[in-house]
């Protein structure tokens, strides 16, 4: 994502300063904060972050098991709808504005003991963010929600404060938890959906023909992200199986939707017909 952003900016022939953090909690906001004000212009931020600035549309994009694919996720990036969402916080009057979707993968939940199914998750202290939609979902499976940061969150994987956390396939790599937490079941429950967003004030100072050039160049970079994705976590989940990684397939997640049903009512019956609509993109 820093690379496209980079080639963002070099084409607008403007260096607006930029950040890029791995988007590794999705209920940390830290960074939509700063982008809100003078620190930085541009950012990657995790979509759910937004909910944080009353942004309810971009809630739903986090709800458990709305993805069925990463075509359907892309469906709807693609699709007019996609940029009613992505002018949230211009609607609620936030001083940023969205200029492209990108997703870094579906999220998984991994454990220090072996796992085979979602019954084995019964009991375990799950790690979370404090999130409402979180809790819930680990609730529903019949898991303790636990609170701790993601920059303790491999001590207390390694001390037995949490039996197991969720994240994208690359960052659990990237962050060597298979190290303390060797065992992955793909259940894919939400998808990472990030966006990049720019600051109001950096807006303002572009031409015309700047803000042009970044919103084209946003749609290549989305389309990038497309077709890279998903082959590049491919090869990150081949190499954890070579080193032993116990990854356990989902071949059936209705079962983990079913569990997730009351967090998911409670979470989208404000905006149901909204919510029926990113389902609908499946088809």
């Amino acid at each position: 994502m820093k690379k496209l952003l980079s080639l963002t900016l070099a084409a607008c022939g403007g260096a607006p300063s930029e950040s890029t953090a791995p988007a590794t909690d999705s209920g940390a906001s830290a960074e939509t904060s700063e982008a809100g004000g003078d620190t930085i212009d541009i950012s990657r931020i995790s979509a759910f972050a937004l909910t944080s600035y009353g942004c309810e549309k971009s809630m739903l994009l986090s709800i458990p098991f709305t993805w069925e694919s990463r075509e359907h996720w892309w469906n709807f990036a693609n699709s007019d709808l996609a940029q009613e969402f992505l002018n949230e916080p211009q609607e609620l009057g936030l001083p940023i504005r969205g200029v492209f979707y990108g997703e870094e993968g579906f999220r998984h939940f991994f454990t220090a003991e072996p796992v085979s199914g979602i019954e084995d998750l019964k009991g375990m202290k799950l790690r979370v963010s404090n999130d409402p939609v979180m809790n819930g979902m680990v609730e529903g499976l019949g898991a303790y929600p636990t609170v701790v940061s993601f920059n303790e969150l491999y001590s207390a994987l390694q001390t037995g404060v949490v039996d197991g956390a969720e994240q994208p396939i690359a960052n659990y790599k990237s962050n060597a938890f298979p190290e303390v937490a060797n065992n992955l079941i793909l259940d894919g429950h939400t998808l990472g959906a990030v966006q990049v967003v720019i600051t109001d004030n950096a807006w303002s100072k572009l031409t015309a023909n700047q803000q042009a050039c970044i919103m084209e160049a946003g749609k290549y970079a989305q389309e990038f992200n497309a077709q890279l994705s998903e082959t590049e976590e491919n090869k990150v989940l081949e190499e954890l199986k070579a080193e032993g990684c116990n990854v356990v397939e989902v071949p059936d997640k209705q079962v983990w939707a079913d569990a997730c049903a009351k967090v998911i009512e409670e979470n989208t019956a404000s905006q149901a017909e909204l919510y029926q609509q990113l389902k609908d993109f499946a088809n």
